[in-house]
């Protein structure tokens, strides 16, 4: 029996590819497990479909078809909390939602600090169904006082390093980490919060968590982190990857910084630019308390601008189960 031009074809959905430019309703060609063609619907292209097996037919009319989707921001809770979650449920999780790729940030326990660690992750990683690529500390045991082996860290398949869930307070170490970093051509990703500004607070500093008698986090502290990060970012020539930004200020430092040539990108989370502090007000739902908080009506919008000037560089979902 001879065998198919075409093992699988996926029919009639709006195929976007953001790195060619081409958003369009076509169909997908696939053959041993590799795509083979795009094609837009013509009456030739049907009567190829039409002669296929049902079986090898995805219809996907009124769905959007994209490459693999790649999250940069998830913590995966292998090692130390596997009862939340382990590499190969979180990495199903995440294929499911059509996610091929993930960077894991390295706030387990213990710390992916080390190079054991990062293997520890790698090899969990091999049997599951995602990629997953691993972010190294920048200090030992995220404590923001020595720096880690870095190389070591680079040496063992680590492809950024980050301090995530914790602000590097100390100027001079992050200056260091930044000097390592452009070494070794890898990126830091900083969550940027001052931590003495936003230390008790719950929810975003605003009218709202006045009314609701709660403490702030004051915008002010995500804004003076990124200042910080920018200007040694560019005084050491290295690169700046700021998660989840949440404020229209901060948003403004990095459009600038980026008109300056300095090496700087940033991510956003679908609930900053979805949900306000308001809807904390309305209801007082605790599932709305997230790291950085919910911000104002005016900062959502500065988010939503940023991710359409391209300001803001990629949509992150800061995956992490409790």
């Amino acid at each position: 029996m001879a065998s198919r031009k075409y093992d699988l074809v996926i029919s009639g959905g709006r195929v976007i590819d953001p790195a060619l430019g081409f958003g369009k309703e076509a169909h997908v060609f696939i053959k041993d497990g590799k795509l083979v063609g795009v094609q837009q619907d013509s009456a030739a292209v049907r009567r190829s479909i039409q002669a296929m097996p049902d079986e090898a037919v995805i219809d996907a009319t009124g769905m959007i078809v994209v490459p693999g989707l790649i999250d940069c921001h998830v913590h995966l809770r292998e090692p130390g909390n596997e009862d939340a979650e382990t590499v190969v449920s979180g990495c199903e999780a995440a294929a499911a939602g059509g996610f091929t790729s993930v960077c894991c940030m390295p706030n387990t326990r213990p710390r992916i600090d080390t190079q054991e660690s990062v293997k520890f992750v790698q090899d969990r990683a091999r049997s599951a169904s995602a990629r997953v690529y691993v972010v190294g500390a920048i200090t030992k045991n995220l404590e923001g006082k020595q720096l880690a082996e870095i190389g070591d860290l680079v040496r063992a398949g680590a492809v950024a390093i980050s301090d995530d869930g914790y602000f590097l307070q100390n100027p001079e170490i992050m200056r260091r980490a930044f000097e390592y970093a452009r070494m070794f051509n890898i990126p830091i990703m900083q969550h940027a919060e001052d931590k003495y500004l936003i230390a008790g607070g719950v929810m975003n500093e605003s009218f709202q968590s006045t009314r609701l008698g709660l403490t702030g986090h004051p915008p002010v502290a995500e804004e003076i982190a990124v200042l910080r990060d920018i200007a040694l970012c560019r005084a050491t020539g290295s690169r700046l990857h700021v998660q989840h930004i949440t404020t229209r200020r901060a948003i403004d430092a990095v459009r600038q910084a980026k008109a300056e040539g300095v090496k700087v990108t940033t991510e956003a989370c679908p609930h900053h630019f979805v949900l306000t502090d308001e809807e904390i007000g309305k209801t007082f739902n605790t599932a709305l308390r997230v790291n950085p908080p919910l911000r104002s009506e005016d900062d959502r919008q500065a988010v939503i601008e940023g991710l359409i000037d391209g300001t803001i560089d990629c949509i992150a979902s800061d995956h992490a189960p409790h």
